[in-house]
């Protein structure tokens, strides 16, 4: 199964991928990504499968048999610490200690 999989599916109901995009509840931008096999242009993370997973089931698919059909191209997953640090402008790589530093005396 591949992204044309989607598009094909889509194709089969007649509708157009902006008809798709209101039925499934997704940006148009991102359904055009999920369509070309532009995975890295979406959002890492749950965002990328959730998007994923609406379309699939908007034209009727299995959404888990396509994202673990899609899963290797898929961009890498966020650690969901590091997307809360980033919300309230923080960077948890940036503030981490390194291994071999004393640790700090109270």
């Amino acid at each position: 199964m591949t992204h044309e999989t989607l598009r094909t599916a889509r194709e089969k109901r007649g509708w157009t991928i902006e008809e798709l995009s209101r039925r499934a509840g997704i940006r148009l931008k991102a359904a055009e990504h999920i369509e070309q096999g532009e995975f890295a242009e979406l959002p890492a993370g749950l965002y990328c499968r959730s998007t994923i997973r609406s379309y699939a089931a908007a034209v009727g698919l299995n959404p888990q048999q396509v994202l673990e059909a899609l899963g290797p191209a898929l961009p890498a997953g966020e650690d969901p610490l590091d997307g809360l640090a980033r919300r309230f402008g923080h960077s948890r790589k940036a503030e981490a200690k390194p291994a071999d530093a004393p640790a700090a005396r109270v």
